[in-house]
């Protein structure tokens, strides 16, 4: 009798505590989206990163919060990844990289796309006969962009252009991203407001896609060469390395990286 008259205040009280829990964390939410709502409504359109020299690499570090880059003495840039074509996403459950070894250890010569999932057994993404580099992850490890001569979601021949591929690790698929004459490189990934984005260059310009909507971008970059441009910010900016003098004026003689905020900017849509 006692146990069973004191079980509708137990539930009262697990409820109370519940509502409380969930209170306080639409609160944390509510605290923490504010400043990012503020940053890109407060920030310029354009902040100009270098102003001299060459600068043709920038990274992002792996929370979005800090851009990378050195200059040796007479500006170029020296910086490079910590090895050469491998990134870990953030949480630390997953890391990609490219390599000519297969699963037995043999030199093929030709570069494949790798994926260390958190379970940690390796997987060989591509298996195309042409090489497969520079792969990026997105911060929940689901989605995997990089750059292949390959055709990878045709007869896998060597190509010999680069286009931009999209991996799917949660449905397990592969997309070409990109289907440019003069091919696209520089692949990199990020979230933005209820989709992923994969950033990318093509002849020259910068450009975005997005992966959830189908849907291409160009950047609103007016003439110069860009080969870089890094979606890894959060969901408005994008850090981009080209020649084009964004705060007005002549193309500038080195590559100059540039933090655009496309809260600002409208981007052109290609499709």
């Amino acid at each position: 009798m006692t146990a069973a008259a004191t079980l509708p205040y137990r539930r009262r009280a697990i409820a109370r505590e519940t509502l409380t829990k969930t209170a306080f964390a639409l609160l944390a939410l509510g605290l923490l989206a504010r400043p990012a709502l503020a940053f890109h409504r407060t920030t310029p359109p354009v902040i100009a990163v270098t102003s001299s020299g060459d600068t043709l690499l920038p990274r992002v570090s792996t929370e979005g919060r800090q851009l990378v880059v050195a200059l040796d003495v007479s500006g170029k840039q020296i910086y490079r990844q910590h090895r050469k074509h491998d990134f870990l996403e953030r949480t630390g459950v997953g890391v990609v990289f490219d390599s000519t070894s297969d699963l037995s250890g043999r030199d093929t010569g030709i570069s494949q796309i790798w994926f260390l999932s958190a379970i940690g057994f390796p997987q060989i993404l591509t298996y195309g006969q042409g090489p497969s580099r520079r792969p990026a992850i997105s911060s929940d490890g689901r989605v995997i962009a990089f750059e292949s001569t390959a055709d990878l979601t045709g007869n896998l021949q060597d190509t010999g252009v680069s286009q931009i591929f999209l991996y799917d690790a949660d449905k397990g698929n592969l997309i070409s991203v990109t289907d440019d004459p003069a091919g696209c490189s520089g692949a990199s990934v990020g979230a933005v407001p209820r989709d992923i984005s994969v950033g990318y260059a093509c002849h020259g310009q910068g450009f975005f896609y997005h992966y959830l909507a189908g849907r291409h971008f160009q950047l609103p970059i007016d003439g110069g060469d860009t080969p870089q441009a890094v979606v890894e910010l959060g969901g408005w900016f994008m850090v981009v390395s080209t020649t084009a003098n964004m705060l007005g004026g002549d193309p500038t003689p080195g590559h100059q990286l540039y933090l655009l905020n496309l809260f600002k900017l409208a981007a052109t849509p290609l499709d």
